[in-house]
């Protein structure tokens, strides 16, 4: 009978778990090897086929013994209904076992728990001080999710949602979170300096954190941008704005695309070209956005029969690619 390498695996992780008891009590000794088959199950390596109930028996087994990797592998079971009822009380009552034995995994999403309100309150400071915690065991995961919660911090002392309002609190911690990458964060602090409403208007302060956001793919705070640009609140000229606007209609963002069109039309830090104008303006109508019937036909009339095929073909095949390059993105995501 040949047998596989996988086989030997499973084999072995049963013969840890079953054969080595502790002979005094008739207890299992070995709730490392316990979680480890619950992972196998979990994620259907190991030898072992995959099953979330299978999981959901052996992380139960490990962590009633106290181990703190298969406590926080139990509460997210719980947390997501792998193998069982979802339950986030379940789930947080496990993961503060875990966190208190100072497994910095437990601590991350208890923290999200914290962030969130699953099975608890919402508390972003509770959720601050434990994240502190799991990056300081090297956890990596956590710096994002600080970065989240800096933000959220900055949301509730600027709408005044379970504090005193404070603006310069709201800053301070958003400027905290645009140091762990949150790019809503970058955004929000520029809209302040933007609007000035609440702290002074700054131009070079909003510009600032408006660029810093936008060359991280904010598709929203480059919108901010176009706006500024375009009303000369920075004291740029049209060349700029044409700029962002392009950068924002190639991730197909309709005003992007609406406002790079009307750019073409009408010849605002670009040359005229009313083909390319009525492209964008064929793609953006593509995506819902209704246009005045008497600006494309004033488009229409200043372009030959042959002008107007080639507007709709380009526009035609821009669609085409942008739906392929958005499912081969979606593809690589679900695969992660």
């Amino acid at each position: 009978m040949k047998i596989n390498h996988s086989t030997i695996v499973a084999f072995l992780l049963l013969l840890l778990i079953f054969i080595m008891p502790s002979l005094s009590c008739g207890k299992t000794l070995n709730p490392k090897a316990e979680n480890k088959l619950g992972n196998g199950y979990h994620s259907g390596l190991g030898g072992v086929k995959h099953s979330y109930h299978n999981a959901f028996y052996w992380y139960r087994i490990a962590a009633a013994q106290g181990n703190a990797a298969a406590e926080s592998n139990l509460a997210y079971a719980y947390e997501h209904g792998l193998g069982v009822k979802q339950n986030y009380s379940k789930s947080v009552y496990w993961l503060k076992k875990s966190a208190a034995q100072g497994y910095a995994k437990a601590e991350d999403h208890l923290a999200y728990a914290y962030y969130a309100g699953h099975g608890v309150p919402k508390n972003y400071f509770k959720a601050f001080y434990l994240l502190k915690k799991a990056i300081a065991k090297g956890y990596i995961a956590a710096k994002y999710h600080l970065g989240m919660v800096e933000n959220k911090l900055g949301y509730a002392y600027e709408q005044g949602q379970g504090m005193p309002k404070n603006y310069s609190k709201a800053v301070y911690w958003w400027k905290k979170a645009t140091a762990h990458g949150n790019i809503a964060a970058q955004d929000n602090i520029g809209y302040m300096y933007y609007d000035g409403e609440v702290i002074p208007k700054k131009w070079i302060e909003a510009n600032y954190w408006y660029k810093f956001a936008s060359k991280q793919g904010n598709k929203t705070v480059k919108t901010e941008l176009n706006k500024a640009y375009r009303y000369n609140y920075m004291q740029e000229d049209f060349k700029k704005a044409v700029y962002w606007w392009n950068k924002t209609a190639e991730q197909g963002d309709v005003i992007g695309q609406v406002a790079l069109g009307y750019c073409y039309y009408k010849g605002y830090g670009v040359a005229k070209n009313y083909t390319e104008a009525l492209e964008l303006s064929f793609i953006a109508r593509h995506y819902g956005f209704v246009y005045k019937n008497k600006f494309l036909n004033d488009i229409k009339h200043r372009l030959t029969a042959s002008q107007i095929a080639e507007a709709r073909l380009g526009a035609q095949e821009w669609v085409r690619k942008f739906k392929l390059f958005y499912r081969r993105l979606l593809n690589l995501t679900q695969k992660k």
